[in-house]
């Protein structure tokens, strides 16, 4: 499921940065083609701006302002034609004097006085004089009038440039509204895409996130389910049984060379059941077999089953070991020290309380489950059938132990040896009583509680302490 989820997050990240790219590229082409529309005519703005700069370059006309330019022209126009009218009337009076210079060369020829000559010709002198300095204030004038009308001709072209730089600002400024104009389109048509795909994404998300929670609490429910059934099977099996018979739909049933079975049964238990009522009965053996079972598990042991008031418990399976031995015997002890605690516990109260007979016996056996239905972990055995002769055989408050047994833990406890005790359907056996560990082995000396060495003495004998 989380593979699923990740790969559809993928495709619809992957989905938006495609829509994203188009969106972007329809936006850069919307604009290249705009901007492609009016290059040319910007292009010939500027070129028209070149020539004229290139006209008027002996002007640096960029810092004038139009105004100030057209001021000038129009002062210039007016000495332009100031010089114009000196000039024409200077050019009436060069020719007036020529003409009359001339005349009088003419008249000088014919005229046959000396005195007259004489004096007309001073007067011819003196004309001439004249007429070259109006020559040069003429030429002057010319230049003066050149120069003015290049002026005027630069103005103009300044003036043109103007106008064209205005036109080039004023189709600048419209390109570049254009371009915000197109920016604002384009970032809002990214938007509306980014909108709608959020949203269904948003929408996808959500409808997926329901979908998730629905199957994790499905999940989380089932899980529950599944650990509920874990733990009831391994109430009734155990955990390497559960597990071949959950992998192989059967559990195969095992042999173990050394084992070590456990019985306890209440004495009076009948007498007892007549002064209670059916539930307070039953709720009295729970605590009973629920302190049996914490006692079990503390020392590694597999509880087998209940049959009525009789519990039968075994050490060494499914899992075998050597130690079995020892850990069912102090075992034994806890539950009789558990049992003596109860009934003082109900003296003190002004009650009597249930006796308890326990037996123990080691040896081979077979375990496991058989059956299609209603799975139970058993054993069998000669050995579970002496256990339950040493428990039927014992004393109450007493840790009944067949000589087998003994032979297996005689290191480690102090036992009493019974004799050979008749027992049903097996004759004279050797059968022993458990009292205590041993001293020496025990915390403080006081055969209750295992100490370092009774952990040291396990080791030597290979055995896990």
């Amino acid at each position: 499921m989380n593979t699923l989820q990740t790969h559809s997050n993928t495709n619809h990240k992957f989905i938006t940065k495609i829509l994203i790219s188009l969106a972007a590229l329809c936006f850069v082409v919307m604009g290249s083609l705009t901007v492609a529309q009016e290059k040319p005519k910007i292009e010939s703005i500027k070129e028209a701006k070149k020539r004229l700069l290139i006209v008027a370059d002996s002007i640096d006309w960029s810092s004038v302002k139009q105004e100030q330019i057209e001021e000038v022209l129009k002062n210039a126009q007016k000495e332009l034609t100031t010089i114009t009218n000196e000039k024409q009337l200077l050019e009436v009076s060069v020719m007036s004097k020529s003409l009359r210079a001339n005349l009088g060369s003419s008249l000088d020829n014919q005229s046959s006085n000396l005195k007259s000559s004489i004096s007309e010709s001073k007067d011819n002198q003196s004309t001439d004089i004249e007429i070259k300095s109006e020559d040069s204030e003429l030429t002057i004038l010319r230049e003066k009038k050149e120069k003015k009308e290049i002026e005027i001709a630069s103005l103009q072209r300044a003036l043109k440039l103007l106008e064209k730089d205005s036109d080039l600002k004023e189709k600048a400024l419209e390109l570049s509204q254009l371009r915000q104009n197109q920016l604002y389109f384009g970032g809002g048509a990214i938007l509306l895409f980014l909108s709608l795909i959020s949203f269904n994404l948003y929408r996808g998300n959500n409808r997926k996130k329901k979908l998730n929670d629905l199957l994790a609490e499905e999940k989380e429910r089932t899980e529950i389910e599944r650990d509920k059934s874990e733990s009831l099977l391994l109430n009734i099996l155990p955990k390497p049984v559960a597990d071949e018979l959950k992998t192989k739909g059967k559990a195969s049933v095992k042999y173990y060379e050394m084992a070590s079975v456990i019985f306890t049964d209440f004495k009076g238990f009948t007498t007892f059941a007549e002064k209670m009522t059916p539930v307070e009965l039953v709720e009295e053996l729970e605590k009973c077999f629920t302190g049996f079972d914490e006692i079990m598990a503390r020392h590694r042991l597999e509880k087998i089953k209940t049959i009525g008031d009789a519990y039968m418990g075994v050490g060494g399976v499914p899992e075998a070991n050597k130690d079995n031995p020892i850990n069912v015997v102090l075992a034994g002890l806890d539950i009789q020290r558990f049992m003596e605690n109860k009934k003082a516990k109900h003296q003190a109260e002004g009650g009597d309380y249930w006796d308890l007979r326990l037996g123990i016996n080691s040896g081979e056996l077979i375990a496991g489950v058989i059956g299609k239905s209603k799975f139970a972990y058993d054993v069998w055995g000669d050995t579970v059938n002496t256990a339950s002769r040493m428990e039927s055989s014992g004393e109450i408050a007493k840790v009944n132990i067949s000589g087998n047994t003994y032979e297996l833990v005689k290191d480690f406890f102090e036992c009493t040896y019974r004799g050979r005790v008749n027992a049903k359907n097996k004759g004279e056996m050797d059968m022993y009583f458990v009292d205590r560990i041993k001293p020496e082995l025990s915390e403080q000396g006081q055969g209750r509680v295992p100490n370092e060495d009774f952990s040291e003495l396990m080791k030597q004998k290979g055995l896990k302490a």
